[in-house]
């Protein structure tokens, strides 16, 4: 069977290939982004499939920039979960894609911090990494601005997220921030 579906696996995160489709899933740690790279190869039309709850931060935007060089596809599959770090492989795809019913959590970098309490210096880092992604800088700054642990989108039916849909997410995400009270301490939600 692994013969078959090319089975590449690592301590944590499990990654196969089958055909055009990369699968993705478990917790994402340091020695998944070579393993990825091997799953990948040189080919660029591929479909990268997650499901994950999240993991280590640096080797999931390594293996958010490989997808986003060779333009490959993301997808969370219907009923999947991809939080954290796996959102930031998520925002790398072109396109990226959420099936009926899956979940993707976004939160602001943290160190073993509280739930709503965000590193600051690795918050810049993520911003800019998203920035470069396609995605506006204030996305990663909507968990904490808003007071929550973390944000979750989850479609109805399958939905392929352009760039306007970040900012109505954000806007969204905002005018609910402002209703229930909260501070825009760093102005991410002022009008634009």
């Amino acid at each position: 069977m692994a013969a078959l579906c090319g089975l590449v696996t690592a301590n944590a995160a499990e990654i196969t290939r089958d055909g055009n489709a990369v699968f993705l899933s478990g917790p994402i740690e340091a020695k998944d982004l070579k393993t990825f790279h091997d799953a990948v190869g040189n080919d660029e039309k591929l479909t990268v499939y997650l499901s994950s709850p999240g993991g280590e931060v640096h080797p999931a935007t390594m293996i958010g920039v490989l997808i986003r060089d060779r333009k490959l596809a993301t997808m969370v599959p219907a009923g999947a979960t991809c939080a954290s770090a796996c959102a930031l492989i998520w925002m790398a795809g072109l396109p990226r894609k959420l099936g009926t019913r899956s979940r993707l959590g976004l939160h602001c970098y943290r160190l073993g911090l509280t739930a709503t309490e965000c590193y600051e210096p690795g918050r810049a880092e993520q911003e800019l990494y998203l920035k470069d992604m396609g995605a506006p800088p204030p996305v990663a700054a909507i968990p904490q601005e808003v007071g929550l642990p973390m944000v979750w989108l989850s479609p109805q039916k399958d939905l392929v997220i352009t760039e306007k849909d970040i900012r109505e997410i954000r806007e969204a995400v905002c005018a609910f921030a402002m209703a229930g009270g909260w501070v825009d301490v760093k102005g991410e939600c002022a009008p634009r």
